[in-house]
């Protein structure tokens, strides 16, 4: 439906060039946006204070809003928001905003069986561990928190053998605990190894119908807002650093932010269109038990 989007994009870079501020931009309607809370946030920090956040771990959560309609954009898990597309015809895949970068994390770093924790039983970290589970992942016994605070408590107090945990949450318990955690399996890795691909699409933007048919000027703006900030936060740590210091980092699931701007770099956060990714996503989906459908891309 937007079949000019991407080519009106490239030529709004050229005029306006790839770091914020340095020409006016459109101004851009204030969007409604529900996002997965944790890492996935993070890729909403250039916006301003006037755009109404909300955050969630809960899947069925992301499930109703996909049938309801009520935000303009949502940042979700990608086969939760890809289902909620192909079901309730409300939303469009616009990009990819995190390509997992998932390890198996263990105060044993020879460890090779027992109880290993994860998040996400229902989304895209849940099913690949499904997928590998026989070859990369024998051994292990799963069990499945509701976020990574939880996880992250339990891998720290012994109750779990290993946790599939992103960055963040990597450096988190070797912050917060005494013993050393070592990455013991890098899950991309084993993607690629059964795979053509060597990244692997995890979380989503997905838009509004009503946005894309009527206000694609803005949608415009605001993707070189998210594009821009991300690009101005890997290469420019004193703007990043300032940024974070000033930023509602509760509301997008932390309490750290010398720990956010330390794993920046390193979580697979980007602003990948998805059009240009399509065969990626599809074989994410084929794992995920998700036959795609071109049309819930916006091209």
């Amino acid at each position: 439906m937007l079949k000019k989007l991407m080519s009106v994009f490239c030529v709004f870079l050229l005029l306006c060039g790839c770091r914020p501020g340095q020409s006016k931009e459109v101004e851009t309607s204030i969007y409604s946006i529900l996002s997965y809370r944790g890492t996935p946030s993070l890729c909403l920090l250039s916006l301003g204070e006037e755009y109404s956040i909300k955050t969630t771990n809960s899947v069925d959560t992301f499930n109703h809003a996909f049938e309801e309609g009520r935000f303009d954009i949502i940042v979700a898990p990608l086969n939760v928001g890809i289902n909620g597309c192909l079901k309730a015809g409300k939303y469009k895949l616009f990009s990819v905003v995190v390509f997992a970068n998932l390890n198996v994390v263990s105060a044993y770093e020879n460890l090779n069986g027992g109880t290993l924790g994860a998040c996400g039983e229902n989304m895209v970290v849940g099913k690949l561990m499904d997928y590998i589970a026989e070859t990369d992942l024998r051994g292990y016994d799963y069990v499945y928190y509701e976020s990574y605070d939880e996880l992250c408590m339990a891998l720290i107090n012994g109750e779990i053998d290993a946790a599939v945990l992103d960055e963040i949450s990597f450096n988190r318990v070797n912050d917060e605990d005494e013993n050393e955690y070592y990455k013991i399996d890098d899950l991309r890795a084993d993607y690629e190894y059964h795979t053509q691909y060597n990244s692997l699409p995890e979380y989503g933007m997905f838009v509004l119908n009503d946005v894309t048919e009527k206000d694609q000027a803005n949608l415009v703006s605001f993707a070189k807002k998210i594009r821009s900030g991300i690009s101005t936060y890997k290469n420019d740590k004193t703007t990043f650093n300032n940024v974070l210091q000033n930023a509602d980092l509760t509301t997008l699931g932390f309490l750290d932010y010398k720990l956010v701007r330390e794993s920046y770099n390193y979580c697979g956060i980007d602003f990948v269109f998805a059009s240009s990714i399509y065969d990626e996503i599809e074989s994410v989906m084929s794992i995920c038990d998700i036959e795609m459908d071109e049309s819930i891309i916006i091209k």
